[in-house]
């Protein structure tokens, strides 16, 4: 319900949550994150800039990969499609219909 409630708010243009706070933890950036919740930002954020349109889920599968290597490489960033701390600055900073 938590999730429809976000896809929601997604889809009418509002800002993700902000971040439960967690331990930091040491899978390159993301401070604040667990690793199922900087996947989920960082797939909100790539759907946000229409890079990803699979489910968001918060688990780094093919199609999440994918978006993020095609993010890497359309804004001349090392390409490994992974989710990290630097990865969602940038997203970030990206504006809409880039």
């Amino acid at each position: 319900m938590f999730r429809c409630l976000l896809l929601l708010l997604a889809l009418a243009g509002c800002a993700p949550p902000a971040p439960r706070p967690v331990t930091p933890t040491a899978f390159g950036g993301g401070v604040g994150y667990s690793q199922d919740n900087l996947i989920w930002v960082t797939q909100w954020e790539l759907n946000r800039l229409l890079f990803y349109k699979g489910k968001l889920d918060g688990v780094l599968g093919p199609d999440t990969v994918g978006a993020i290597k095609q993010f890497e490489i359309a804004n001349d960033m090392p390409v490994d499609g992974q989710p990290s701390g630097f990865l969602l600055d940038r997203l970030r900073q990206t504006p809409s219909g880039k």
